[in-house]
């Protein structure tokens, strides 16, 4: 157990202080008492401990109080502790208090049975340590008179200048990210504008040399079936032979149907005149962008068009 690492109150009691017959006291000798508590001020509601120490003559044992008759301000927070040393000639008991007022500790004495080894035993008391209980609420006369509310910008010790700096150097790197990304280019989403898409990828795949005849014209008639699927409701069993009667593009899926299911070997340059009839073919079902359209310009000068005869 460790003993008191504040301020000490220490009453040595004598002949007068024990309790006892005179052949007892005789026997057992004069014990040496002390109490200490651990702090030098204790604030309130915070534990602090305080320490008693019986030193015997001989051997034997001394039962201290469970509980401290303690008044209403002070509260027992945990059993007590209690050992011995040097052959148990020194005990010691340790009690966890808090106090809950502003003021002095007030315990009163405490009685103490020692028993020792082959004699009777008797009652000592010791008296309790004192130190000043101190409070975290300023004192009534103290001067409590208010400030005017200080501004939200000046709060004390906070460089609102580093905030500025870095909320500068966040906007000058977002408007460097966003220079630095491509404008995204206007994608048209009509059927037409997809069908010319999808033959045009064709025609660079046809170009790389990574596909054969078959495959082509495979996805030559897949490009232009979609796009019949979306402008005439086109069904799926039928041939897109209908789409035309005459032409370079009936001409494109009359070779189609041959090389695809008859497996006829074309003429050079096939491919690249089924997208031409192909393309040519969508590109004049097409309406014009009135974007791209130019804007009429006033008439011309002598023009007679629309004048009476």
């Amino acid at each position: 157990m460790r003993l008191s690492r504040g301020a000490v109150a220490s009453s040595l009691l004598l002949a007068g202080s024990v309790l006892l017959p005179g052949s007892a006291s005789a026997q057992a000798g004069n014990p040496i008492v002390s109490s200490a508590v651990s702090e030098d001020s204790i604030r309130i509601g915070a534990i602090f401990r305080i320490d008693f120490q019986v030193s015997l003559a001989a051997a034997g044992e001394v039962r201290f109080p469970a509980v401290l008759p303690l008044p209403e301000s002070l509260e027992q927070r945990e059993a007590v502790e209690i050992d011995s040393r040097n052959g148990r000639t020194e005990w010691h008991a340790s009690y966890a208090l808090a106090a809950w007022s502003a003021d002095s500790l007030a315990i009163l004495p405490i009685a103490a049975i020692v028993a020792p080894d082959g004699a009777e035993e008797f009652e000592i008391t010791i008296v309790a340590p004192s130190a000043p209980v101190l409070s975290v609420l300023p004192a009534d006369g103290a001067d409590l008179a208010l400030r005017d509310a200080r501004p939200f910008l000046r709060i004390r010790g906070f460089p609102w200048w580093i905030l500025i700096l870095v909320a500068a150097l966040a906007a000058a790197a977002w408007w460097m990210w966003r220079r630095q990304q491509p404008t995204p280019a206007f994608v048209p989403t009509g059927p037409g504008h997809r069908a010319l898409h999808e033959l045009g990828q064709l025609r660079e795949d046809w170009e790389s040399g990574g596909l054969s005849l078959g495959q082509f014209f495979d996805r030559y008639e897949l490009a232009l079936r979609r796009y019949a699927r979306a402008t005439r409701s086109w069904a799926p069993y039928k041939t897109l032979g209908g789409l035309v009667r005459r032409g370079d593009l009936f001409t494109a899926l009359r070779r189609s149907l041959f090389v695809r299911y008859a497996h006829v070997r074309a003429r050079d340059g096939a491919p690249e005149e089924a997208l031409a009839a192909g393309e040519s073919f969508v590109a004049g079902e097409m309406e014009p962008d009135p974007e791209l359209e130019p804007a009429p310009g006033p008439r011309p000068v002598g023009s007679t068009a629309g004048a009476e005869s």
